[in-house]
């Protein structure tokens, strides 16, 4: 489940917060932390209370500064199923393209699911 831009246009999502140079260098936990700040009047309340905090304890497992896509799942999969994990990753991976698209970079954790 990807979240939706609630019907945004694409030139207004990609205007409607400009990034600033400090977020280039982001670990994953302040991308996670800036896209629940700039989405939570946009996104359900049920979402947030499920969805996002599976995101939340996930992050707090992890060692967010790790660049490996592939260190973070193998930890994750140390406390948690695959479909339990899918969850949070595919509001992890949204938050992340957001990141990346303010930024017009290439999302180095796209294939994290």
């Amino acid at each position: 489940m990807m979240i939706s831009y609630l019907g945004a246009s694409k030139k207004h999502q990609a205007e409607s917060i400009k990034p600033t140079n400090k977020e280039l260098s982001w670990n994953l936990k302040q991308i996670w932390e800036r896209h629940k700040e700039i989405k939570k009047d946009k996104i359900a309340i049920s979402t947030q209370k499920n969805s996002w905090k599976f995101a939340d304890k996930f992050l707090n497992i992890v060692d967010c500064k790790q660049e490996s896509v592939n260190k973070v799942v193998d930890t994750l999969l140390k406390h948690y199923s695959p479909s339990t994990m899918k969850r949070a990753l595919d509001e992890i991976v949204c938050a992340t393209n957001a990141w990346a698209k303010r930024n017009d970079i290439k999302n180095p954790w796209k294939d994290i699911k």
